[in-house]
C-alpha cells in the first residue's frame, strides 16, 4: 500500500512539472506564432522554422481562441443530426482519445488516481477500517491544504481572464489541490457513515456505487439528449450558472 501511494505521489510531481512545460511550451508557440503572423501580414518572407511556427500558433488558436465564426460552426455541428454528432464525437475521440500515448499529460493524472486508490484501498482507508481520529486529522489536513490552493489556482485563473499560458501555469498547483480535497471529501463521508447519522443518504449512494457502470452511462445519454441533437440542442446556449442546475 506504502509503495502505491509513494507511487501516486510521485505521479502528481510528474504531472506538476509537465503542466510546467506545457505553460513555458504554449508561451513561446504564442510569441514566436504572432511574430510570425505578423511578418506575414507584411507581405515578408517567413522562413521553414517561421512557417512552422504560425501553423502551430495557428492551430493553437482554433483551439483555445476560436473565432465566432468557427464557435458557430462547432456548435451546428453538436447541434446537428445524429450523424453530424457521431461524426464531430469521433474526431474528438481519436484526436485526444485514441491517438494520445499512455505516457502523455493527461494519462499521467489518470494513472495517479488509479494507483492512489489502489494504495488506499489497501491501506483499509477507503473501506473505512481506520478510526475516527484518522479520517479527522486526514480531514482537517486535506481541507486545511487543499482549499486554499484551489482558491489560489482559481484567482489567477479569474485575474488573468483565462490566460491560457497562466492557465497551464495555475493547473501545476491544482493538481495537489484537487488530490486533497477529494482526500478530505472522502474523509467526510466516511465520518458521517461511521457515526450512522443521514442513513437515508448514505444507503441511496450506496445504491448508487454499487451501480456506477449503469449511472456513468446513463450520465451520458441523458447530456447527450439535452445538448446534442439528439434532443434539445442547448450546446452552447447555457451561461455557466445555468449548467450547476442540469448538474
Amino acid at each position: 500500500a506504502k509503495k502505491l501511494i509513494v507511487l501516486a505521489t510521485v505521479l502528481i510531481v510528474v504531472n506538476s512539472a509537465m503542466n510546467l512545460g506545457s505553460a513555458y511550451a504554449v508561451r513561446s508557440i504564442i510569441q514566436q506564432g504572432r511574430s510570425a503572423e505578423e511578418l506575414r501580414n507584411r507581405n515578408k518572407s517567413l522562413t521553414t522554422d517561421q512557417e512552422s511556427d504560425l501553423n502551430q500558433y495557428r492551430e493553437w488558436r482554433q483551439l483555445m481562441r476560436p473565432t465566432p465564426g468557427e464557435l458557430q460552426k462547432d456548435a451546428d455541428q453538436w447541434r446537428g443530426s445524429p450523424w453530424e454528432v457521431i461524426k464531430r464525437r469521433g474526431e474528438i475521440v481519436y484526436k485526444y482519445s485514441h491517438n494520445v500515448a499512455y505516457y502523455s499529460e493527461p494519462s499521467f493524472d489518470v494513472w495517479c488516481m488509479i494507483f492512489l486508490g489502489m494504495g488506499l484501498f489497501k491501506a483499509r482507508v477507503l473501506t473505512g477500517e481506520r478510526d475516527n481520529r484518522f479520517y479527522r486529522k486526514l480531514l482537517i489536513a486535506a481541507y486545511g491544504i487543499g482549499i486554499p490552493l484551489n482558491c489560489l489556482t482559481a484567482w489567477l485563473m479569474l485575474r488573468s481572464h483565462f490566460d491560457p499560458v497562466t492557465w497551464l501555469f495555475a493547473n501545476s498547483i491544482s493538481d495537489s489541490g484537487r488530490v486533497l480535497v477529494a482526500l478530505g471529501h472522502m474523509s467526510a463521508v466516511l465520518l458521517v457513515l461511521k457515526r450512522g447519522w443521514l442513513k437515508p443518504l448514505m444507503q441511496a449512494l450506496a445504491a448508487v456505487g454499487r451501480t456506477a457502470l449503469s449511472n456513468y452511462i446513463l450520465q451520458s445519454v441523458i447530456a447527450a439528449f439535452l445538448f446534442t441533437g439528439y434532443g434539445f440542442r442547448l450546446y452552447d446556449r447555457l451561461q455557466r450558472y445555468q449548467l450547476y442546475l442540469v448538474v
